[in-house]
């Protein structure tokens, strides 16, 4: 033995070390029963316990310690307090409730001694605080309980009933809730002994321990006492005594059925959460066994009262996560298809919790042969949550629905079909469908759907066209002699399809013959077969279809752009380009001047410019219109072409402002006046600057001209001071104009020069400050040498002072400001307001909020003391003007 200890030990220099590994050959000897082993492994055991109980202890060490379990009846615990503090301490190590060994060890320790027990159970109410983050640690202890009693009798059995689990009972039912409670711990604890419903000794036992307790506590006016005993009442349904006779077995369960229709009826939305959840666990469970009377009343609570529940919204959220939980009984599924309809109207729920949970349930009906969720909320339904909702219930509206559009066992004909019918139900709708349905779809399903819809689009056009029309570069000699594709016939889509019987088997059965292959011998035959297959119920005839699809390529093509522009999938927007390319010059030329026209146009920015030059050209020439003019900016900027859009702009603002020099040689003469320049230099800008795909683009590859945009921006000044000087036939009708391009002027210098934005918004305030206070400030004791000003120039001063309020609110959101700035502009504000009145007083109380705000959140001496002395002078002052001047907020 000393020889295989010093073996060992050599490169340890511990003692503790050296203990631990001198325990081994004891092990050995207690092991193979040689003589004396008793008296060889007391001082080993005691070594073992207190490295297993360490930062240093593992399971090897616990099932080392089992392995010598039988050394402690030899011990006299009642003459050895260091053993039995080690023993009891065992009890509250997560080591040991996460090892088989360890249990067996704990079970063990149960039967040494009745006093024993009752060291041990307080040892677990010690380190319950500590355990009830741990589930798997509290269930073991669960089973420690369970197996110790089964193990044990007389004096010891009553122990652990009494002293132990009736306990646990009482303390579960009074414990608090939250953060450092026990009610969640024990509650797992005991849920252990719940779940032993083929154990009918054990059922005997858990209805004696509760009687006294639970009943009782079920009535409490405490709620959260209520709440912890209908958990327990719940878990451990049903609480019967196997020795009571059958009558009294039944009355005891007819009075538990009572008790949960009340519990479902509390006052306190917190127990009627925990009682619809664990009743509809326990129908779920019971079915077969819950007496018929019993299942219709609670359903009917269920879908008459709880899920219509306007007190409380959580109610109405566990109400249909209970029905779903339901749907786990087979048995439940032909009585709840009977009443599941009635819970339609949750779909359009004002709390989007509720809503979800709706969704859940349909995804869950969804599962169940014998129920079709659009018997449940019909298609039309599902389609204008679809089209208004926030993303994750979006999301879970096409999962429920995706196979229904998309399914991926069927050919390109009846995927078109399904996309031509969801764009006649609700063309909204489907944009957002093919949106969350392509973060679904791989590339190449995505890619054949779009290249699918363009190639019926491009046949119908042809068809439309009656043959006069091409391909461009030769398309027809490609496909000559190939296959063709017939368009779609009347019958494709009829209108007496019920809710979503189209989405099923159905479907497959109409006489559509989309894309259908069919052999022909010229492309003369071709053209007259397409003209001949034109129907006036064609349903590409209804722009709002035809365009509704050309939707969803863009949409789908937009989601997955950012894929399609790696190099592992180059083949595949290779083959979108190449035929997009080929054809959207075809459908620009037909829809030209259609409402489709904005879809196509929009389509073809997704490819080069060069694919694309004549719709590229329309664009930059439409983007003067009225209408429809944004989705011509956006095509613009996707083609890299920001820069004849600021072109456009510096040109309209220089015009507007009457800044434009004659260039040499020949130019067109504008047709425009100076005041629509302005309006659409500024309309353009404004929307760039407010899109943010847009003005990503242009601050990445125009920012040169962005500056001297800017700089035109700042130049206003010039304008306005010029306005203000003359009152004589001075045309007003820019006046708008020109104080949006103040605003637009600090936003292109936050985004362009951070640094210095601060500064040179101190100077339009200095600016403002010094030339417009003055004109909207009226004759007073403090200004004496005031000039009569017209109305016009009165009214240029209050848009460009509560611009000036707008942007020094959006600098203080932005985090930009110091306090230095803060401080210049509370002054600012606070004058403003005792100048401007109360034109002014809602641009200043924003800018007062705001400087508040920072300043509270703001950390350092300087801010500090803003906060404290200068906001509440501030606020003083806005209060004393509301006090003398409120009237004229009337007024």
């Amino acid at each position: 033995f000393y020889k295989r200890f010093q073996t060992r030990n050599t490169c340890r220099g511990s003692a503790t070390w050296g203990r631990y590994n001198f325990c081994i050959p004891l092990e050995s000897w207690y092991t193979l029963e040689l003589p004396d082993r008793d008296s060889l492994t007391s001082n080993c055991l005691v070594s073992l316990l207190k490295r297993s109980l360490s930062t240093q202890g593992t399971k090897a060490d616990v099932k080392r310690i089992w392995n010598l379990h039988q050394t402690v009846l030899g011990f006299r615990l009642g003459e050895s307090e260091q053993l039995r503090t080690l023993l009891v301490s065992t009890i509250g190590s997560t080591l040991y409730l996460t090892c088989a060994e360890g249990c067996r060890w704990l079970v063990f320790l149960f039967s040494l001694s009745p006093d024993l027990v009752v060291r041990l159970h307080k040892q677990v109410k010690a380190s319950l605080p500590t355990l009830s983050t741990s589930k798997t640690a509290c269930a073991a202890l669960g089973e420690v309980y369970h197996k110790a009693w089964l193990a044990s009798g007389g004096m010891f059995r009553t122990k652990i009933e009494q002293d132990c689990i009736q306990d646990l009972m009482y303390r579960g039912v009074l414990a608090t809730r939250g953060k450092g409670g026990m009610a969640i711990a024990v509650l797992r604890m005991l849920a252990v002994l719940h779940k032993q419903k083929r154990s009918p000794v054990t059922q005997t036992m858990l209805s004696r321990l509760y009687e006294p307790i639970l009943w009782r506590h079920l009535k409490v006016a405490n709620s959260m006492v209520r709440l912890n005993a209908c958990e327990l009442f719940l878990s451990c349904y049903p609480v019967e005594d196997q020795e009571l006779s059958r009558e009294e077995r039944d009355n005891s369960l007819e009075m538990q059925h009572t008790t949960m229709m009340n519990l479902m009826r509390d006052e306190n939305p917190t127990v009627r959460c925990a009682a619809i959840s664990g009743v509809c666990g326990v129908l779920a469970n019971y079915w077969l066994l819950v007496p018929s009377d019993i299942i219709n009343q609670v359903v009917s609570m269920l879908i008459k009262e709880s899920v219509w529940d306007s007190s409380n919204a959580r109610v109405r959220l566990v109400t249909l996560s209970g029905i779903k939980t339901l749907l786990s009984s087979p048995h439940s599924h032909v009585y709840l298809k009977a009443v599941l309809p009635r819970l339609a109207d949750c779909l359009h729920d004002t709390n989007e919790g509720v809503r979800g949970a709706m969704l859940d349930l349909l995804l869950a009906v969804k599962g169940v042969r014998s129920i079709k969720f659009w018997t449940i909320c019909p298609l039309e339904h599902l389609l204008a949550r679809l089209e208004v909702d926030k993303p994750f219930i979006c999301r879970r509206i096409v999962k429920l629905l995706f196979n229904s559009y998309f399914p991926p066992d069927q050919g390109d004909e009846v995927k078109l079909e399904r996309c031509i019918h969801l764009v006649q139900t609700n063309r909204a709708a489907s944009r957002r469908f093919y949106q969350y349905s392509g973060e679904m779809l791989d590339i190449p399903g995505a890619v054949q759907l779009m290249v699918a819809i363009l190639t019926s689009v491009k046949i119908w056009v042809k068809a439309k066209m009656g043959g006069r029309e091409q391909d461009i570069e030769g398309e027809d000699k490609e496909n000559s002699g190939k296959k063709k594709r017939k368009l779609y016939n009347s019958s494709m889509m009829s209108d007496d399809t019920d809710n979503m019987s189209v989405t099923g088997s159905d479907m497959s059965n109409m006489s559509s013959t989309v894309l259908e292959n069919t052999t022909v011998n010229s492309g003369a035959n071709v053209d007259a077969e397409e003209v001949a297959a034109v129907d006036e119920d064609h349903p590409f005839n209804d722009h709002g279809v035809v365009g509704g699809i050309l939707d969803i390529v863009c949409v789908l093509w937009m989601v997955r752009n950012s894929e399609l522009s790696t190099p592992d999938n180059d083949q595949y927007r290779a083959v979108l380009e190449k035929k997009a390319g080929r054809w959207l010059t075809l459908f620009f030329k037909h829809f030209r001047g259609t409402p489709v026209c904005g879809t196509v146009v929009y389509l073809a920015s997704f490819l080069p410019e060069r694919l694309v030059a004549p719709v590229a050209s329309y664009c930059l020439a439409r983007v003067k219109e009225e209408e429809g003019w944004r989705t011509h900016v956006d095509c613009l900027c996707n083609w890299r072409k920001g820069d004849s859009l600021l072109e456009l702009v510096t040109q309209g603002i220089k015009g507007g402002m009457g800044k434009g020099k004659v260039a040499k040689g020949v130019r067109f003469e504008e047709t425009q006046s100076k005041d629509v320049q302005l309006r659409v230099a500024v309309k353009l800008l404004e929307y760039l600057m407010g899109h943010h795909a847009n003005r990503t683009i242009l601050v990445a590859k125009n920012r040169p001209m962005l500056d001297e945009c800017l700089e035109l921006c700042l130049s206003v000044q010039e304008v306005i001071e010029h306005k203000l000087g003359f009152s004589d036939k001075e045309d007003n009708s820019c006046n708008k104009e020109l104080a949006q391009v103040i605003s637009l002027a600090g936003q292109l210098t936050v985004l362009l020069h951070t640094d210095t934005a601060l500064a040179r918004l101190e100077e339009l305030l200095a600016w403002s400050d010094r030339e417009l206070v003055p004109v909207v400030m009226g004759p007073s004791e403090n200004n004496t040498s005031h000039i009569s000003r017209t109305r016009g120039q009165v009214s240029l001063c209050e848009a460009v002072l509560s611009t000036l309020c707008s942007l020094s609110t959006s600098c203080l959101s932005l985090g930009l400001s110091d306090p230095e700035f803060t401080l210049k502009v509370l002054d600012w504000a606070v004058q403003l307001l005792h100048s401007g009145g109360a034109v002014q007083v809602g641009g200043v109380v924003q800018v007062l909020g705001e400087a508040a705000m920072v300043a509270g959140i703001g950390k350092g001496p300087g801010w500090e003391v803003l906060y404290q002395e200068k906001v509440p002078v501030s606020f003083a002052k806005l209060l004393s003007w509301l006090t003398n001047l409120g009237d004229r907020l009337e007024e």
